[in-house]
């Protein structure tokens, strides 16, 4: 979620909104997606986000249903891997949750060293490794949902997010996934399965040590390409990088999620002799 547009004629610019233990008043839209907006926001106890459904989302039903499961998620987690949740409200019509705003840099760009390559995998594992421990399935990982604080990664946007094993019709009632660095799996619309983000890390992973992704093309192509097209080798964009590390993105990349790492953890401790 980018935004690409000033925020001067926002109408939520200037903006106090209710919370249960009290205000949020919004300075800066720092965000806009396909279904909601995000913007920075001060309060007397800590600069927050907030998170808005867009006007023609306002009063859908799935659109609200999705953005306090969203709340609910993030409330779970408290703070492991992600923003903490502040509180959820309404405000003249429009469906809103406020979050910590996190302070940090984005993912470099590739192609970067092997060895940065792996301190970002496992600092990007230690993020997604406690959101499954608690049963929660991010579905929408890719650079633009991550941010570096310190030496961690956190993760951001949570509209995609589902618990693991709910139905496939709860798991994606709308769209929200990204093609680009969705497993197989997603456009079938399979229940969630945390070695979705696995595979959706090893996408970064190979974005990061050679500048480009495995698949390229429009939204469509890379579903087509993600269910049925074989891996690449990143050796054929990046020679130098030794053959462990390729077998470790192919098996990542798997089609299936049975022939993936079983677990974050376990891709990590994969990811140590690249150190």
């Amino acid at each position: 979620m980018v935004d690409p547009t000033p925020s001067l004629h926002d109408p939520w610019i200037g903006r106090s909104l209710p919370l249960p233990n009290g205000f949020v008043t919004l300075r800066k839209r720092i965000a806009r997606g396909g279904f909601s907006s995000v913007y920075q926001a001060t309060s007397r106890q800590h600069p927050a986000a907030v998170k808005i459904l867009a006007p023609p989302y306002q009063g859908l039903s799935p659109f609200q249903q999705r953005l306090r499961r969203e709340a609910e998620l993030l409330e779970r987690l408290a703070g492991r891997g992600a923003p903490r949740l502040f509180g959820v409200g309404e405000f003249d019509g429009a469906l809103f949750l406020a979050m910590e705003l996190l302070s940090g840099l984005p993912l470099p760009t590739g192609p970067l060293a092997l060895p940065e390559v792996a301190r970002l995998g496992r600092a990007l594992l230690d993020a997604v490794a406690p959101i499954h421990r608690c049963g929660i399935v991010h579905r929408d990982l890719k650079p633009a949902n991550l941010i570096r604080v310190g030496d961690t990664i956190r993760l951001l946007d949570f509209g995609a997010a589902c618990e693991v094993g709910v139905s496939a019709d709860t798991a994606a009632p709308l769209a929200l996934n990204t093609p680009a660095y969705s497993a197989p799996e997603q456009s079938v619309n399979t229940p969630p399965d945390p070695r979705d983000d696995l595979y959706s890390v090893a996408i970064i992973l190979f974005e990061l040590a050679a500048g480009r992704r495995p698949y390229l093309g429009d939204p469509v192509a890379l579903l087509e390409a993600h269910a049925a097209a074989p891996v690449p080798s990143i050796r054929t964009l990046v020679p130098a990088l030794p053959a462990a590390f390729d077998a470790l993105l192919l098996r990542a990349l798997d089609k299936s999620p049975r022939g993936r790492f079983a677990d974050a953890e376990q891709m990590r401790a994969a990811l140590q002799r690249f150190l």
